[in-house]
């Protein structure tokens, strides 16, 4: 069922948090090259004398490399910690990873995925001037979200460093969810919704929102033949002016458990901070979402069956073959069996009957059932006062669903 999942993340865009993917948290001067990196798509580190020929030379050991450094910098008292930094820089920090940059103060965190190393950047015109970074180690970014600690308290543990360069690989959770808005990691979907409004949350927006949530799990999951308990369901909370909800829902691979909660989270996010249309309509896009799920359950299920038909063939011609290969064997110690009974007496024997050997495997095609367009206007009707109170509370809170 594994396959199915990565079906499911594929066609609802859901990204997949990789265990080979690093975080890595790289300072700006105290802010004052925030602007630089984030407006010309790069990041940069310093000692610009040390040269790269010497951090990537396989045969000088780290002792030897410490020396050199220490004779480039006179004044240096830790050229083992640039040695540390500019080793991650161009070693450790590979292609496809995170980088997170602080602004001044660190009010503002700039996150993107770290691109090739390069040689010059070509510094773009800005309405306002800004400090133009002079240092010589380079690499490119893809800039894919800005947030600020006040959307997500728990981002003030990622500056806890204060090294050029840090490894935060720990805090990846806050990370993610400050970057997507859903993800999966392992076994677990992860659906995060930040409130931007700096007015306090009401108790009963509070209570009609997570409510909304656990009455649209409770009709979607029937919708597939599954039983996910909303017990099963977990909230991670900071609730503040702003602040966030993160969602949690298991999946369970290897059973039908698995589809609901990629159609769940996919319907509360199309409903945060979405207005109604002209005709009045509301959570429009429910349908599309299950049909979308449907398509992909009727494509795997398609090409399951094609698989076991597959198998069932092979499985005939192997019997096929057993059979051929026991009737001339059983022929064969028919033939010895008579020579010895008439050499013997003299006297007829009947024929060893010869059973047939068929042995059938059995295939089974596990796979939730695609939602029928009677069950999918019945969970609309059902949901349809939940979605409309998710809708007008996201509103009221300017809630949404990426930081």
């Amino acid at each position: 069922m594994e396959n199915l999942v990565l079906e499911l993340t594929k066609r609802l865009e859901i990204p997949i948090r990789s265990e080979t993917q690093n975080i890595w948290l790289l300072r700006t001067e105290a802010g004052k090259y925030y602007f630089d990196f984030k407006h010309n798509s790069y990041v940069a580190l310093g000692w610009n004398k040390v040269p790269v020929s010497l951090i990537q030379n396989m045969d000088i050991d780290a002792n030897r490399k410490r020396e050199q450094i220490q004779l480039i910098y006179p004044d240096e008292k830790r050229p083992g910690l640039i040695l540390g930094q500019m080793m991650a820089f161009y070693s450790k920090m590979n292609k496809g990873d995170i980088i997170i940059i602080p602004s001044q103060s660190s009010q503002c965190l700039s996150i993107g995925i770290l691109g090739d190393l390069v040689s010059n950047v070509q510094h773009l015109d800005a309405e306002n001037d800004y400090a133009q970074c002079q240092y010589e180690h380079k690499r490119s970014v893809e800039w894919i979200r800005d947030t600020t600690q006040s959307t997500d308290v728990y981002l003030s543990k990622v500056l806890k460093s204060h090294q050029t360069i840090s490894n935060v690989n720990e805090y990846s959770s806050y990370i993610y969810r400050n970057m997507f808005p859903i993800y999966l990691e392992g076994n677990n979907l992860h659906l995060t919704i930040h409130k931007h409004s700096t007015k306090e949350l009401s108790l009963i927006d509070n209570y009609e929102l997570l409510s909304s949530v656990i009455k649209i799990q409770e009709e979607i999951t029937p919708l597939f033949y599954e039983n996910i308990n909303s017990k099963d369901l977990c909230l991670k909370t900071a609730v503040g002016s702003p602040g966030f909800w993160e969602f949690v829902l298991p999946i369970v691979s290897g059973s039908a458990t698995l589809v609901s909660p990629f159609v769940i989270v996919s319907i509360i996010k199309m409903l945060i901070g979405k207005t109604k249309d002209e005709s009045g309509k509301i959570a429009t896009g429910i349908n599309s979402i299950i049909q979308t799920v449907n398509v992909c359950l009727n494509d795997r299920k398609e090409r399951q069956l094609k698989e076991a038909d597959i198998q069932l063939k092979k499985s005939e011609i192997k019997i096929n073959e057993a059979n051929v290969e026991k009737i001339q064997l059983e022929n064969e110690r028919y033939k010895l069996e008579t020579e010895e009974l008439y050499n013997s007496s003299g006297d007829n024997t009947e024929a060893i009957p010869t059973d047939r050997l068929i042995s059938d495997e059995n295939i089974s095609v596990q796979i939730p059932n695609a939602a029928t367009q009677q069950q999918i206007n019945s969970v609309i009707e059902n949901i349809s006062n939940s979605c409309e109170q998710i809708e007008i509370i996201s509103n009221s809170n300017e809630l949404r669903v990426s930081s």
